[in-house]
C-alpha cells in the first residue's frame, strides 16, 4: 500500500546539535502521556532501549519498526554534543526517530545515525585501520526539549 506523507513545518532548529522541532500540518489528534520526555543521565550502561523508525521507507516498506538495543555508553563530541551510544547499527530511515528507555518508558534521545568517530569527530583515519562500525548514536533529548520550551515561550 502507498502511504501518504504527512506535511510538517520546521518550528525551531538547533544546528550545532543537529536537532529540529517539527509541527504536523494539518494538526492531528494524537493521544500521548503528559510526561513523555526523560533523561539519559539516569540510565546506566546496559539499560535496554527501544528506537522507533521506518528503516526501509526508501524501499516503500512503510512499517514502523520498534528495534531493541542497549545503552552501550555516552560520549561528548568535540562540538560539545552529548551523545548516547547504541549497540546496534541503525538504518537510514531510523534517523530522527525517538530513542526510548525501558526504565520509565520515556524518550531519552533522537536517533542520529551510525557512529563513525572519523566523520563525527573530524579525525583523520588511522593508516591501515578500517572501521566498519556496528554502533549507532543518538543525541540527548535535552536538545529537543530545549527547542520545545523555546517554542512554547518558556
Amino acid at each position: 500500500d502507498e502511504v501518504a506523507p504527512v506535511p510538517v513545518e520546521v518550528v525551531a532548529r538547533d544546528v550545532p546539535h543537529d536537532v529540529a522541532l517539527l509541527k504536523l500540518v494539518p494538526e492531528l489528534d494524537i493521544n500521548m502521556p503528559d510526561e513523555v520526555l526523560g533523561s539519559a543521565e539516569s540510565d546506566p550502561r546496559g539499560t535496554p532501549l527501544l528506537s522507533l523508525g521506518v528503516p526501509f521507507g526508501y524501499y516503500r516498506i512503510h512499517t514502523v519498526i520498534a528495534a531493541q538495543s542497549i545503552l552501550a555508553g555516552r560520549i561528548t563530541s568535540r562540538s560539545g554534543t552529548r551523545l548516547i551510544i547504541l549497540d546496534r547499527r541503525v538504518q537510514f530511515g531510523d534517523i530522527g526517530g525517538p530513542l526510548v528507555s525501558s526504565t520509565g518508558a520515556k524518550v531519552i534521545g533522537v536517533v542520529g545515525g551510525v557512529f563513525d568517530p572519523v566523520e563525527l569527530e573530524g579525525l583523520a583515519p588511522s593508516e591501515g585501520v578500517s572501521l566498519q562500525s556496528n554502533l549507532s548514536f543518538a543525541m540527548d533529548i535535552e536538545y529537543g526539549a530545549a527547542l520545545l520550551r523555546q517554542a512554547l515561550g518558556g
